[in-house]
């Protein structure tokens, strides 16, 4: 390949993956190896005739002797480029050890870090990095042979965010090309033939060993990655549908979401929303364990109190809600038990908590002489009764007391709102709050008793079966 032929090659990629836009402004992350540097190079080129502001940017994660010698070579590069540079340096091992990372999960939060912070600081709309066709190739292969699903299996994307990646169909050999071709002087960094590393045992044992056993692996492995990518698209377009109806914040960082809300999706589904909102919202890459926990964790009849923990905090399953808490956060309220919950007869009487509770089947001939419709919240009517849709009932049905945390999903509304704040909103005297009582489910609280009843038990048209439910003063001793 000539020199020519190089220079176009590389630059004609770039111009290709549409990553970049004209007239923007961009950090490129250069560690000084031959695929940023080329990059770099790519994107000199076409400053002039895309009209672009770039500053160029290197990481020192400190994990050999003389690497920030690194951050000098990047530096000068830079400056007879005419670029502005910025660089920093972090103590990878030291985050590794801490949070109990491998050194490229934490070598790569905190290279993100910096990244991001640099793209803030100069106004940028893009960052853009160096990952190859090769890069791709050897991600695909490690995350298969550790069992990826489909979201692992969708490799590196040529987009995440604000940062690009504009090289991944130009290889390792075509980069080191480029860079001799226009004069661009790189350094071959020691640690990417370091076995303990398991990039490079994928990089020089097992890929030249599968070339060997099997001409053309790397492509396959490709049309792999591209058919993954495809489904995960698919799978994030479904999902799309469901998190604005599912999702809510909780306080300033914490987020709760509806398990009954993404009752529709699969397993596989479900596993690429947790890792996605894992990543997006925590900063973090959740295993398959701790996603596989989070997929139990939201399964319908799932224990409430349970909690699953999560490389950015920790989830904790209340009701028919997940309530996802940041890393640092207060740690999570020791799970009360519910004062003397109680079977309710259904049909037939039960005497709990100084109250009468009277539990009638109704079929749908009986319906028409109702005005199940009219009452507040779906029938949480001042004398004490409430209707419920049997069919969307999960028995047993229980009557306790209320206690901290407790939410509902009310009549008419989305989302679940907190017990406490439902009982001050509609003005109950704080003397009656403390006593309140709860009808529930094996799934979640149907009735805030006198108050507020749940979406999840409304009545319509297509019921067969309801269930009235009446409450009064119990007449003597229960």
């Amino acid at each position: 390949m000539t020199d020519a032929t190089v220079l176009t090659a590389i630059e004609d990629a770039v111009r290709a993956s549409g990553l970049v836009p004209v007239g923007g402004g961009g950090v490129v992350a250069v560690s000084g190896g031959a695929d940023s540097t080329a990059l770099l190079g790519a994107l000199h080129a076409l400053a002039p005739e895309w009209r672009l502001r770039l500053t160029v940017a290197h990481f020192d994660h400190r994990l050999r002797d003389g690497s920030a010698r690194d951050a000098e070579r990047v530096g000068e590069l830079a400056r007879s480029l005419g670029f502005p540079f910025r660089a920093a340096a972090g103590d990878v091992r030291a985050r590794a050890r801490a949070r109990r990372e491998t050194l490229e999960v934490a070598g790569r939060h905190l290279r993100y870090a910096f990244l991001e912070e640099a793209a803030g600081g100069e106004g940028a709309d893009f960052i853009a990095t160096g990952h190859t066709r090769d890069d791709q190739v050897e991600t695909v292969l490690m995350r298969m042979l550790r069992g990826a699903g489909v979201r692992g299996l969708a490799g590196i994307p040529a987009r995440r965010g604000a940062i690009v990646r504009p090289l991944l169909a130009v290889t390792h050999a075509q980069t080191r090309a480029y860079c001799a071709a226009r004069a661009l002087a790189y350094a071959d960094d020691p640690s990417n033939v370091d076995r303990r590393f398991a990039r490079n045992r994928i990089r020089h044992d097992v890929l030249p060993a599968l070339r060997a056993a099997a001409p053309g692996a790397e492509e396959a492995l490709l049309r792999l990655q591209e058919q993954a990518a495809r489904a995960l698209d698919v799978h994030r377009r479904t999902i799309a549908a469901f998190v604005p109806r599912a999702l809510a914040r909780e306080g300033a960082e914490g987020w709760i979401l509806d398990a009954r809300a993404i009752a529709p999706l699969d397993d596989v589904a479900r596993y690429v929303l947790f890792a996605d909102l894992i990543a997006e919202r925590g900063g973090a890459h959740a295993s398959r364990g701790v996603l596989e926990r989070l997929i139990a964790l939201s399964a319908p009849g799932a224990r409430s109190g349970r909690v699953v923990g999560v490389p950015s905090g920790s989830v904790r399953r209340e009701h028919d809600t997940l309530v996802f808490r940041p890393a640092g956060a207060a740690a999570w309220p020791a799970q009360e038990r519910p004062a003397g919950a109680v079977a309710l007869a259904v049909p037939g009487v039960t005497r709990a908590h100084g109250a009468r509770f009277t539990v009638e089947v109704l079929e749908r001939a009986a319906l028409a002489a109702l005005d199940w419709r009219s009452g507040e919240s779906g029938g949480a009517f001042p004398g004490g009764v409430a209707y419920f849709a049997a069919e969307r009932l999960a028995p047993p049905l229980r009557v306790r007391t209320r206690i901290r945390g407790d939410r509902m999903r009310s009549f008419g509304m989305r989302g679940h709102k907190k017990l406490s704040d439902i009982l001050v909103d509609r003005k109950v005297p704080l003397r009656r709050r403390e006593g309140a009582l709860v009808v529930e489910d094996a799934r979640e609280i149907l009735w805030l008793v006198g108050v507020a009843t749940s979406e999840s038990g409304r009545v319509d048209e297509g019921c067969r079966r309801v269930l009235r439910v009446r409450v009064e003063a119990a007449q003597g001793p229960e």
